[in-house]
């Protein structure tokens, strides 16, 4: 085999590679996290979303607890007790002009949620309508799955189109939490 012969067959095997590799990752339209789920009357929405983001990497602590020690701490020197970091991502929302790239914010929306569960991280996320916080748990395709503690609906596992998550409910930011 010459030199040229052993290029292209270098390039045949790189480009089927990537072939290979395209097709892998087009083919994971959908993906949900199974994390706790916890419904109560006690306590808010953010102590809710915190237990089940704590329970998930093994954390056993009450939701009474949650909002004692969370109190006068920001979101990260909260998660830093746990070993815990998170990703802060604005949805682009803005009060005064609400109606303002929709198709943008739902978009970039849609993108981060896909890229931090396929990391395998649950996401704390803030709506605006009404103000509220659920825990988003996975995706299918252009629905958002997330579990809600003490909202409507309550529930874990509740799935909701995009637009809707997004601009329906103001999106306002998410938190993927990771170790």
């Amino acid at each position: 085999m010459d030199i040229h012969q052993k290029l292209v067959f270098g390039v045949a095997i790189l480009v089927i590679a990537i072939v290979l590799m395209i097709l892998y990752l087009c083919r994971k339209s959908s993906k949900i996290l199974s994390v706790p789920f916890c419904a109560s009357s006690e306590g808010d929405c953010g102590a809710h979303t915190m237990w089940m983001i704590l329970q998930y990497y093994g954390h056993n602590i009450s939701i009474e607890r949650i909002m004692q020690d969370r109190s006068g701490k920001t979101y990260e020197q909260y998660l830093a007790q746990f070993g815990l970091k998170d990703i802060f991502f604005s949805s682009g929302y803005d009060p005064f002009n609400p109606n303002a790239n929709q198709e943008e914010r739902i978009s970039k929306s849609k993108n981060f949620i896909v890229e931090q569960i396929n990391l395998d991280r649950p996401i704390d996320s803030a709506w605006g309508n009404p103000p509220h916080k659920i825990l988003v748990v996975g995706y299918d395709g252009e629905i958002v799955v997330f579990h809600d503690g003490n909202g409507s609906p309550e529930g874990a596992y509740n799935r909701m189109p995009i637009q809707d998550f997004v601009v329906t409910r103001l999106l306002i930011e998410c938190r993927s939490v990771y170790r």
